[in-house]
């Protein structure tokens, strides 16, 4: 509505729940031509941790890239606790039929924060920080299929690991690398031939030291380069460029948590295809790309 409005859009995370709502939202902004950052600032801030290590990784630094631990579950929208009976007075002021827009309507009970309990399998609201960095980092080919697997643990939904696999080869797992402490504040482990290199926001190591101790050379390869996240999209509203996580980048990475939280429902394996935006030959699970918006709201 904003887009349509004619504004310029900053959004923090979820920017979408359902991969639908995705899609919408990138074409809203390229058919109005609008600005949009989405708010994943660890491309831009934390002392260039992030974007460091992204180069490092690209260059070559630790060999072939193969595997990247995510600290973090994906997560959906899957509202199985969702209605309830209890209720309690809305705080004066408070528009919860607003609130709520299109979610299916619930009594007020007190609870109104990023992700409401019973709404949600996994994490929808933290695990955007590390899933972008690791796409970022991987480079992936965005039109290739991803293959996305559940592994059980010990029998508890919240142990359950969720693997991808990129046409590229690199495998991602949404556990912590063993024994590495630096990775679990949004960030992650990036496994290689030659060696690894873990990253946070309070922290970066790499295995040998020697890889963070050669600097970049001026011939390597760099990324998009920003150092105050809501500075460039200022900037990008002025200048009208792309902002360093513009609407398609952001919602490759809300559909890598989507989609693994949809594997994480289902508890079994499923290929995306992203150029489709659809589960290969899994009607089951298409169904859950979307839900039926409540009315008046609608896409």
């Amino acid at each position: 509505m904003a887009l349509r409005a004619g504004k310029d859009v900053y959004c923090e995370k979820p920017m979408a729940i359902t991969v639908r709502e995705g899609r919408n939202l990138a074409d809203v902004c390229r058919r109005y031509s609008r600005i949009y950052q989405s708010g994943m600032q660890q491309r831009s801030e934390y002392g260039g941790k992030f974007r460091l290590a992204c180069e490092l990784i690209r260059n070559g630094r630790i060999g072939q890239l193969k595997e990247v631990y995510s600290y973090r579950q994906p997560g959906a929208f899957y509202p199985t606790q969702w209605t309830s009976d209890e209720s309690k007075p809305l705080p004066k002021g408070f528009d919860w039929d607003l609130w709520l827009g299109p979610l299916p309507w619930r009594a007020y009970h007190g609870e109104a924060g990023h992700a409401l309990p019973g709404c949600f399998v996994g994490d929808v609201n933290w695990s955007p920080h590390h899933y972008d960095i690791i796409q970022w980092t991987i480079n992936p080919d965005p039109t290739a299929p991803i293959q996305v697997s559940y592994e059980a643990k010990d029998g508890k939904p919240e142990n359950a690991v969720i693997h991808y696999r990129y046409a590229n080869g690199v495998e991602v797992h949404s556990n912590g690398y063993p024994g590495e402490p630096v990775g679990d504040v949004g960030g992650a482990c990036f496994v290689g031939t030659q060696g690894r290199i873990a990253v946070d926001r309070n922290s970066i190591v790499s295995y040998p030291a020697t890889i963070l101790s050669a600097p970049l050379r001026p011939s390597d390869s760099r990324v998009y380069h920003a150092d105050s996240h809501s500075g460039n999209f200022l900037d990008c509203v002025r200048s009208r460029r792309l902002t360093i996580c513009n609407p398609e980048t952001a919602v490759y990475t809300m559909n890598a948590i989507l989609i693994g939280g949809i594997s994480l429902i289902l508890k079994r394996t499923l290929t995306w295809d992203p150029a489709k935006a659809e589960f290969v030959g899994d009607a089951q699970a298409n169904r859950l790309l979307s839900y039926t918006p409540r009315p008046p709201w609608r896409l």
